[in-house]
């Protein structure tokens, strides 16, 4: 981490400090974090931190995954109906997302 110019002794370190520098977000009333000022900064960040931690791994990729290979293909087939359902939930979430903010906009604060 320290020679991609992230401060931290490991990632988990590093994924503390990623999440601190997101705007903290309110639930007294709607808001929307993502057009703070420190939204982009941190965003950014991440985007660092991520990129420092996939060159770290990206070279044993190939090795991890045949050494997992028939473990993984268990893992499917045990759970391939709960691996849809969770592929089913991302599908659908920009369209729950969008459904969200605009019940957000249109309900009235109390």
């Amino acid at each position: 981490m320290k020679s991609a110019g992230v401060d931290a002794g490991d990632l988990s370190e590093a994924y503390l400090k990623v999440e601190q520098m997101f705007p903290l977000v309110s639930f007294e009333r709607p808001s929307d974090p993502t057009a703070l000022p420190e939204w982009a900064d941190a965003v950014a960040f991440e985007k660092k931190v991520a990129a420092a931690d996939w060159a770290c791994r990206e070279p044993r990729l190939d090795k991890i995954v045949s050494a997992a290979t028939d473990d993984l293909q268990k893992f499917t087939t045990t759970n391939t109906a709960r691996i849809t359902r969770v592929a089913d939930g991302w599908k659908a979430m920009p369209s729950l997302a969008q459904t969200l903010r605009t019940t957000v906009k249109t309900t009235p604060a109390k």
